[in-house]
């Protein structure tokens, strides 16, 4: 999670080994200079610790919960610790939380 990004972003070896769909390359402003990316079309899913009921009809979905938009993720470079960071175009659809280290994202 990062409360800073406007957009949500995606390794590279992710996009690729995945056969995401590539549409083009776009300029992205972060820190440092600006610089051009591959921009990747991808949806995004969340698991959970407890069963929800999502569409109020008594079907609970079990660990998992898919945002319903697609996104256009930017390419960045890949690390060993995480594949995908969500940026403020996921969360400002939810409440999240942050305390000491922990977070809490809340989904419905």
């Amino acid at each position: 999670m990062d409360t800073g990004a406007d957009g949500t972003s995606i390794c590279r070896r992710v996009a690729q080994s995945h056969n995401l769909a590539k549409y083009g390359r776009r300029p992205v402003y972060g820190i440092g200079i600006p610089q051009t990316h591959n921009m990747w079309g991808i949806f995004l899913g969340f698991f959970y610790e407890t069963d929800a009921d999502f569409e109020g009809d008594n079907h609970t979905a079990p660990g998992f919960f898919m945002h319903p938009d697609a996104l256009l993720a930017v390419e960045i470079d890949d690390f060993e610790h995480f594949d995908v960071i969500v940026g403020r175009d996921v969360l400002q659809h939810y409440r999240f939380t942050s305390f000491k280290g922990t977070f809490e994202l809340e989904i419905g």
